[in-house]
């Protein structure tokens, strides 16, 4: 958005420092609440990933810089996994799975008596800072390495 220099970015800019200051809040019921943009507002996950994919298609695969303008953010791991997966059936091709190796160290003196954890067990964590044990990828897909 700090990008773009036309009348609707910056009426959003005053719309998030006013929020930052608590200026919008209304209090209702004895709670407050947020008036949102109606610009902002999508109703369903499908309508926010055809409002900003919206000529991405099982047809072609993008060109790299389709995916550089584009970006949905959300606060939690769980909506991204969503997202990404509801996404990535979008693109055309096959699906291909990869799988993390897990592997239980134990240290001589301290872990005696511990017991193996199953590699599934490992997978079905999902700390965060850490990559998911379960990558889907298709050809063209955007992906992060860090």
């Amino acid at each position: 958005m700090r990008l773009h220099h036309d009348s609707n970015s910056h009426q959003f800019a005053q719309w998030l420092l006013d929020i930052g200051h608590c200026h919008p809040l209304l209090p209702t019921d004895n709670s407050f609440s947020i008036t949102l943009l109606s610009e902002i507002v999508s109703h369903s996950e499908e309508n926010l990933i055809n409002a900003i994919y919206d000529s991405l298609s099982a047809h072609h695969i993008p060109p790299p810089q389709y995916f550089h303008d584009r970006v949905i953010l959300t606060p939690l791991n769980n909506s991204v996994h969503d997202l990404n997966h509801q996404i990535l059936s979008y693109l055309p091709g096959e699906e291909h799975s990869y799988y993390s190796a897990d592997l239980q160290m134990f240290e001589a003196g301290a872990d005696e008596y511990a017991e193996a954890v199953p590699p599934k067990v490992l997978q079905s964590f999902n700390p965060s800072g850490l990559p998911a044990s379960h990558l889907c990828l298709k050809k063209g897909c955007p992906i992060i390495l860090l």
